[in-house]
């Protein structure tokens, strides 16, 4: 994950000179559970753009969430560095992929909306076309040029700009075929990613047609300014508290049970003398009966058929390495597909732990690892995991294992 900034005061120009993504949070709270990933537009930057938004969100009342900022360069923005946008897709689906959050909420200006698009369809594609990304919560685009723009762009960004640019119409058809973009709940068809836009009343650059395709028209509203003097409008500022909010509202409720397969096959590992752990994982799995009536089948060691396996190690087994026999066999019955999904959870106070674990481990899709300390953790963490196995078996964690490309972060001013 990018840099991590605790105030908004500490924000500014410099704060990207080393690293191009940087998450603000607030000291004074329990970390939230959601976060806002803002991406700026053609000319703009992580600082400028955005102004005082990123503040307002962090100390609202009614979006408890944490904000990231990606900055990149593009258009004048240092021409002699300007990254290809192919590359700052794969940034942010990176980031993205980094981010320790159960909600992700994606707010994109102008050509920021665009790129947000090309990620999530992006990593959808990398996963598995017909699913999405379950943690995407909500996209909310800001005088984006959806179907593009009537005016020259006198750079190679037109390529992505002009009037159903190639990736325009990629990322609607995307879009059209795997996401169901409304706020209310059908409970079948595409991956839910509720969308909302804004458009500034007196945009010279970006049509409200343009704008406003393909969202549905309670999702959308005019608010007074200029391409990018609309950012400063505080009534933008509370609408968008309100979307973030609706957003992951909508992604936290249940599914209902019609629309989920049989409930999956699953087997607890632990330390037989550690019974909270086994009560967490029967916690976790009464509770995924409650919420969508699929009974989840707790399998022997002898069946060959695992749809999930949850094995927990205490801190002082990672320490002394008794637990790495284990882990090691559990890798290799997920390698060879004898167990469909792996969770591994730590427990203990010891956060050095989790990076044993996933030194031994390692990273692949379905195999989900998660450092917890208290009883209560590992039984919403086992439920998380069932979660992802019934509603996006196809969802990988794996964080990111590719050297990022060069954007010119190396100590440069932007």
């Amino acid at each position: 994950m990018g840099k991590l900034i605790t105030d908004q005061v500490e924000l500014d120009k410099r704060s990207f000179s080393t690293d191009p993504f940087v998450v603000l949070t607030r000291p004074d709270r329990e970390r939230p559970r959601g976060v806002v990933v803002m991406i700026h537009g053609l000319a703009g930057s992580g600082f400028a753009t955005w102004r005082t938004l990123p503040a307002h969100l962090l100390q609202s009342q009614q979006a408890n969430v944490d904000v990231a900022i990606l900055d990149y360069r593009s258009a004048w923005r240092a021409l002699s560095r300007k990254p290809k946008l192919e590359m700052v897709v794969d940034l942010l689906y990176g980031e993205l992929q980094a981010l320790d959050y159960e909600s992700i909420v994606l707010v994109g200006h102008s050509m920021g909306g665009l790129l947000a698009a090309s990620t999530v369809r992006h990593w959808s594609s990398v996963l598995n076309p017909q699913t999405g990304i379950e943690r995407v919560a909500g996209m909310i685009y800001v005088a984006s040029p959806r179907a593009g723009t009537k005016w020259l762009v006198p750079t190679r960004e037109r390529r992505l700009l002009k009037r159903h640019s190639a990736d325009q119409r990629l990322n609607e058809r995307f879009l059209i075929d795997h996401v169901d973009p409304t706020v209310g709940r059908k409970g079948v068809g595409p991956r839910k990613i509720p969308s909302f836009t804004a458009t500034a009343s007196r945009d010279r650059f970006v049509g409200r047609w343009s704008t406003e395709l393909g969202i549905p028209v309670g999702q959308t509203r005019v608010f007074d300014g200029s391409h990018s003097g609309v950012l400063a409008n505080p009534t933008l500022h509370g609408w968008l508290d309100e979307r973030i909010s609706e957003s992951l509202a909508i992604h936290r409720l249940p599914l209902g049970p019609d629309v989920l397969a049989a409930g999956p096959t699953t087997q607890f590992k632990g330390d037989s003398m550690n019974g909270s752990w086994e009560d967490a994982y029967l916690g976790a799995l009464l509770r995924h009966r409650n919420t969508h009536g699929v009974v989840c089948r707790d399998v022997a060691e002898s069946e060959s058929d695992i749809g999930l396996r949850m094995r927990v190690v205490s801190d002082e087994s990672v320490a002394g390495g008794e637990c790495r026999a284990d882990l090691v066999q559990d890798v290799a019955d997920h390698d060879c597909r004898r167990i469909g999904a792996l969770g591994i959870a730590t427990y203990g106070q010891d956060p050095s732990s989790i990076k044993t674990v996933r030194e031994i481990a390692g990273t692949a899709d379905k195999r989900w690892l998660k450092a917890t300390s208290t009883r209560g953790e590992l039984e919403d963490e086992m439920a998380r995991w069932l979660e992802r196995l019934a509603i996006n078996p196809i969802l990988s964690t794996r964080t990111r294992a590719a050297e990022r490309h060069d954007l010119g972060h190396e100590g440069s001013l932007l």
